[in-house]
């Protein structure tokens, strides 16, 4: 074979070569939030990587790339009682529920499961372990437990029972959230009338602890009159204290209920150290019930205030404040009436346009978030 020919097939071997590493380079590159996980198919071994690039040999080296950022799962299906996998309450009904499975991959269990993660998470591990918990949990309570009564427990049921078989598939549950509770339709439209009385039984049962603390009030001042005048005094104007603080807190529940229809926000504290709201709102013409919690991340307390309403936009004014061990934590939201959507937040009220002209004058006088800014 002569020079030259010898010099025309090493070009075409470079050209190929060139071509094939062109073509089929033997880098990965891990970009940010991902995890690239290469496996060596002539010894097994895995090596996870978080930045950079990486040697990955065609024909030697297997790459698969990993999102490590907190993923949501929503199950659509389960969210209407008319859906096409509702779930079923205690008496046999369908019910809707709206669910936010926030999860994310086990960093330090990544390379060695990393082969049996299948494509999608969501489709082949997430949604069964989710099934699996919710349809016989729900099935254990009534329609009114699920509505209203024990939804803070369902959703702490949840949490515990699927942490478990999240950490057995490499996954990290971070939390669960019960949204709107979407009824049947022939136990939907009762609903408003059961509402109404619900309401008014709250505002009579006030009305007798106020009756309760006159009564008191009366027995300690018969009592009073057998000792001392300043016993007497002191006792009476202990229970003017009591008086005050029952008329305070009836009022705080029934204000809101006649100035802001045709939607109703009302305090609820289940805990010492934990405030929720209750917004009880119409959607083509029906009423529905949505409970903002303090926060998603289980908080060690917390609490969330209505701030005010702004019409124009059709807006509810909102602070939160939580305490993460011995971190606290405030902000404040606008957020959308008909379907409680986040619309904007901010760390102080100044930076949201609607506070600075729709805020409530009684929240600005009696809030602590203002307070504890200055």
């Amino acid at each position: 074979m002569s020079t030259r020919t010898r010099a025309v097939a090493a070009a075409v071997i470079l050209v190929a070569l060139a071509y094939y590493l062109y073509s089929r380079p033997p880098f990965a590159v891990a970009h940010r939030g991902e995890l690239l996980v290469r496996t060596n198919e002539l010894d097994g071994s895995v090596a996870a990587y978080s930045a950079g690039t990486v040697l990955a040999v065609p024909g030697i080296h297997q790459t698969r790339r990993f999102d490590i950022r907190d993923q949501v799962y929503r199950p659509t299906a389960s969210a209407s009682a008319t859906g096409a996998a509702a779930f079923q309450s205690n008496e046999g009904l369908s019910i809707g529920v709206e669910l936010a499975v926030r999860w994310a991959i086990d960093r330090g269990r990544l390379a060695r499961m990393s082969r049996e993660y299948p494509d999608d998470i969501n489709a082949d591990l997430v949604r069964p372990a989710v099934e699996g918990v919710t349809y016989p949990l729900f099935a254990r309570y009534t329609v009114r437990d699920i509505f209203s009564q024990q939804r803070r427990q369902i959703q702490k049921e949840i949490e515990t029972e699927l942490r478990p078989k999240f950490a057995s598939m490499g996954l990290v549950l971070r939390g669960v959230e019960m949204g709107k509770v979407d009824l049947p339709p022939d136990f939907r439209a009762g609903m408003e009338k059961l509402l109404a009385e619900e309401l008014e039984t709250e505002k009579i049962r006030y009305t007798m602890q106020l009756k309760e603390a006159g009564v008191k009030q009366s027995q300690l001042e018969a009592e009073a009159e057998k000792v001392k005048r300043e016993e007497a005094a002191e006792a009476a104007a202990q229970e003017q204290v009591i008086a005050a603080r029952a008329q305070e807190e009836t009022m705080k529940h029934i204000l809101p209920l006649i100035e802001r229809a045709p939607a109703v926000v009302m305090s609820v504290q289940p805990l010492e150290s934990w405030r929720e709201l209750w917004v009880f709102h119409q959607i083509g013409g029906k009423w529905l019930v949505d409970v903002l919690s303090p926060g998603l991340d289980e908080p060690d307390a917390g609490y969330v205030e209505f701030a005010g309403f702004a019409p124009a936009t059709s807006r509810l004014l909102l602070v939160r404040e939580v305490r993460e061990r011995t971190r606290l934590r405030r902000w404040f939201e606008e957020v959308r009436l008909d379907d409680l959507v986040l619309v904007r937040q901010a760390s102080t009220p100044e930076l949201l346009r609607d506070f600075g002209r729709w805020q409530d004058v009684r929240w600005r006088r009696d809030t602590l978030a203002l307070r504890l800014q200055h």
